[in-house]
């Protein structure tokens, strides 16, 4: 969108100094068609700015509301089957714990 309005601004901007060489358009002429062409093209920026911010609202409306749709958690725990008892022999063969000397 800026380019467009820049476009428009070298446009006027050679044909103007054109102009005002050969004698025909005076240097304040210029300068009024360059104002005007900067007051007419500052919507399109900020129509493409605005764009740009609707469709990222709509991609954050959309990840949003995913989350949203999510099903909730139980709350309240299953009861689980209770604790398995074993029987056995725990052994330590061999085991030894000490400090180094130093």
């Amino acid at each position: 969108m800026t380019f467009i309005g820049n476009l428009v601004y070298v446009g006027i901007a050679v044909v103007g100094g054109l102009q005002g060489a050969s004698g025909a358009m005076q240097l304040g002429d210029v300068q009024a068609f360059i104002q005007y062409s900067r007051q007419y093209t500052m919507p399109l920026p900020q129509l493409g700015s605005m764009a740009n911010l609707l469709q990222s609202g709509v991609a954050s409306a959309e990840r949003v509301f995913s989350v949203l749709d999510v099903d909730e958690e139980s709350v309240e725990p299953e009861p689980s089957a209770g604790p398995v008892f074993g029987r056995g022999k725990l052994e330590f063969l061999d085991v030894s714990f000490s400090y180094s000397p130093d």
